[in-house]
């Protein structure tokens, strides 16, 4: 907190305006294919609020980025353990989507301006979802744990 400032405005600052701020620059780096910064501060973004669906699917979006690169590499591997390994990390980096799409999707459940969001994301969810478990059994309780 800077000293020129009361704690009572710096509460509102903080709440109100460094979230916004935190996403902008997430997605500024993101735009300037700097990604790890990008999920740096859109995780910030998250810790100041855990209420925007918006931060949470851009996050969700570089984590799948992330799980995307690494199935491509073990697509193009040969067989050995480093290929295994790849795959293992892939299965947790589609693991790690998941669970920020569910969470999304449940920020954004009931909300009309978040509804295209809401229903792009479910589908997404739902195809990896499945894909992970071999069927959407559990799916809603997942989606229903991150409803506030």
């Amino acid at each position: 907190k800077p000293e020129a400032i009361d704690v009572e405005k710096w509460n509102e600052y903080k709440t109100q305006w460094l979230p916004g701020l935190y996403q902008a620059l997430g997605i500024i780096a993101y735009l300037t294919k700097n990604k790890a910064d990008a999920k740096v501060k859109l995780e910030k973004a998250v810790s100041l609020n855990a209420t925007d669906p918006v931060t949470y699917m851009l996050l969700g979006g570089l984590v799948d980025d992330e799980y995307r690169e690494l199935a491509q590499k073990h697509q193009t591997m040969g067989p050995g353990p480093l290929k295994d390994q790849t795959l293992k990390e892939a299965q947790a980096k589609m693991d790690e989507v998941i669970e920020i799409f569910a969470h999304t999707v449940a920020l954004a459940a009931g909300k009309e301006a978040f509804q295209r969001l809401h229903d792009s994301l479910l589908e997404q969810l739902t195809t990896y979802y499945k894909y992970r478990k071999g069927s959407t059994t559990g799916l809603q309780e997942l989606i229903d744990k991150y409803k506030k």
